[in-house]
């Protein structure tokens, strides 16, 4: 966690040195934190799990020589804002600091107030060096940094955000090396970038990126695992989020539309007919029936496979004056005898689906061939 903690009331004993006494501080995930708008709550509770509750007890005897309520608290969030984030005081139990995950405040323990100015701008330092890994990579602990996170986020401080006066959690020569990559923006081993092929599906952000739909073209650069099918990406803007990878996904097949009046469905809500003779990528199943594709202007959305599904067989109609059916119950006419129609599959018990000469998906009865 990255938790400062002043701890007032402890007995003092000569052992406790400010840079032991001046440890750790704490990431937190805040009540009211949309889940679209913050790490998962496994990351959070990995982020948690590795305090280490021993370290950050501060006995009194490091007030002296520190500020009073009133300069303290200007100071806080004086440097808060330098850096671009906002404080919330509030009592915690372990903790002198805490980052709010998801977001651009830290927590902040009104006894911090009484630390000396330095310590207390270091308390800062190390919150607002969570809170821009997590810009960078969607998270406070990216896949580069495993369980250190915490290390990690003093070296960063130190190296990026405004020396420390102390040595909080301590960092080594590997911490930093991790740190430099998190600036540089690299979040994970064998960090690649995509080119979006497919418009239309939801950039869901994280760390207050806000959320929008994707355009065709844009990079997106992966910086973390999959969640719920989704893979945490950062986009040229910086912003980071959750993007559906068939975004970019490749083709299984390339089908050509047979059948008139398909509507094509957009993943961002719209709908066109489709004109037939259209060429259209398939990237997966939609439900039953129909497939996600991708159209020639880069559009994703879904369509029934009938729209292009072959004709196994041509019929001639033998008994005239039958209804014949649109796909939507309308009534499309009568049966005319010596008419013929592509057979593409049994409809049900009473009629066939099949495909008029102008290329008309139509439900006609079975009993009039």
């Amino acid at each position: 966690m990255n938790t400062h903690r002043v701890a007032p009331a402890l007995v003092a004993t000569a052992a406790f040195v400010l840079p032991l006494a001046l440890g750790p501080w704490a990431v937190m995930a805040p009540a009211g934190v949309a889940a679209a708008d913050a790490v998962t709550a496994a990351v959070v509770e990995q982020d948690t799990q590795h305090d280490d509750p021993t370290v950050g007890h501060m006995p009194p005897t490091t007030y002296k020589g520190g500020m009073s309520d009133a300069t303290g608290k200007k100071v806080i969030e004086a440097e808060a804002k330098r850096l671009g984030v906002t404080v919330t005081w509030k009592h915690l139990n372990v903790a002198a600091g805490e980052y709010a995950v998801g977001t651009n405040k830290i927590v902040i323990d009104p006894d911090a107030r009484r630390m000396k100015e330095a310590d207390a701008k270091t308390l800062v330092r190390h919150e607002v060096a969570h809170y821009r890994i997590a810009k960078t990579c969607g998270r406070v602990n990216p896949p580069i940094v495993g369980k250190r996170f915490e290390n990690v986020a003093d070296a960063y401080a130190h190296l990026y955000v405004g020396a420390l006066s102390y040595r909080g959690y301590g960092w080594t020569a590997a911490d930093q090396a991790i740190a430099a990559k998190l600036k540089a923006g690299t979040c994970m081993s064998g960090q690649t970038t995509k080119t979006v092929s497919w418009a239309g599906k939801k950039f869901s952000g994280v760390n207050g990126s806000g959320s929008y739909t994707v355009a065709r073209g844009a990079k997106m650069t992966i910086i973390g695992p999959t969640s719920g099918g989704n893979v945490l990406v950062r986009d040229a803007a910086g912003r980071t989020g959750y993007l559906d990878p068939v975004s970019w996904a490749k083709a299984t097949s390339t089908v050509t539309v047979a059948s008139t009046g398909q509507v094509f469905t957009t993943v961002a809500g719209g709908k066109y007919t489709l004109a037939r003779g259209a060429r259209l990528s398939v990237l997966g199943n939609w439900g039953s029936g129909s497939a996600l594709v991708g159209d020639a202007q880069g559009r994703l959305g879904h369509v029934s496979k009938d729209a292009w599904a072959a004709v196994t067989k041509t019929l001639t109609v033998k008994v005239a004056n039958h209804t014949v059916f649109t796909t939507g119950a309308a009534s499309a006419g009568k049966t005319v005898a010596g008419a013929s129609y592509g057979l593409v599959r049994s409809w049900d018990g009473n009629y066939h689906l099949m495909r008029d000469g102008a290329g008309n998906l139509r439900l006609v009865p079975k009993k009039a061939f």
